[in-house]
């Protein structure tokens, strides 16, 4: 099946073969079979279709978060993104400045362990996650008390820390 190109009004015809899904922004994401269509034509100009790309976006960012390795800053750009958050929002989540969180995104900076265990953690659950950190980060910068060495662990006599506010 031909199709008249985009850019040139040339017919493109239907090629076969793995599409390298470079717009995702990963560089490691290949689709073929029934669910994407290429053409091309005489000029080089190609135009892809891809079906559910919904779907795929939603699987594709599971397997990201599930996989073993440590996270890429592209890996925690794309998670990011699929959770429709922005990169302000993030970097406050973690409790960094959005520069330093930017060099990550963009591979000047590693993804250390810390980071790479947060972010699989926001896309898992954006809104319980967020109301928790922010939270914890209000009770930080809110409040000024002291260390209670003497309160009983619950069924037993013995101390635990506990964090009285004044």
């Amino acid at each position: 099946m031909a199709i008249k190109c985009r850019e040139c009004g040339e017919e493109a015809k239907l090629i076969k073969g793995k599409y390298h899904w470079k717009e995702v922004g990963l560089d490691n994401v290949y689709l073929e079979g029934e669910g994407v269509k290429q053409w091309e034509c005489a000029n080089g100009h190609k135009t892809v279709q891809i079906n559910a790309v919904g779907h795929l976006l939603k699987v594709l960012a599971g397997a990201v978060a599930k996989k073993l390795d440590r996270l890429t800053g592209k890996e925690v750009r794309f998670l990011r993104k699929s959770i429709k958050m922005r990169a302000n929002k993030m970097a406050a989540l973690l409790g960094m400045r959005p520069e330093s969180y930017s060099k990550i995104e963009n591979g000047h900076d590693e993804v250390g362990s810390r980071v790479d265990r947060m972010v699989r953690l926001v896309y898992r659950d954006p809104e319980d996650v967020e109301a928790i950190l922010m939270a914890l980060t209000d009770v930080q910068k809110d409040t000024e008390g002291s260390w209670d060495m003497t309160a009983p662990l619950a069924g037993q006599g013995e101390p635990v820390a506990a964090y009285a506010v004044a």
